[in-house]
């Protein structure tokens, strides 16, 4: 990751509360949880239910799980992770 990237995503942190402390940066974004980018500018749809639920930036809305942590979906949108 580059310094961009970095300072990034330390902007994002200064802006937000994380319910995790942050988990996935700390670890890297090593087991975060799988999310799929399709077209939302805001959201992502996610593919892991228990994280969906648990994180605090996640709802359901009849079958779909969708993500609104502006963290993961920066991570996903610009770092393709």
């Amino acid at each position: 990751m580059n310094d961009k990237a970095r300072h990034e995503i330390a902007h994002l942190m200064s802006t937000m509360q994380c319910a995790r402390d942050f988990a996935c940066v700390k670890a890297g974004f090593e087991g975060l949880c799988e999310a799929r980018d399709v077209g939302m500018e805001h959201n992502l749809i996610c593919l892991d239910k228990q994280a969906c639920q648990e994180c605090g930036f996640g709802f359901t809305t009849g079958v779909a799980h969708v993500c609104r942590c502006p963290l993961r979906v920066h991570v996903a949108k610009t770092l393709k992770i």
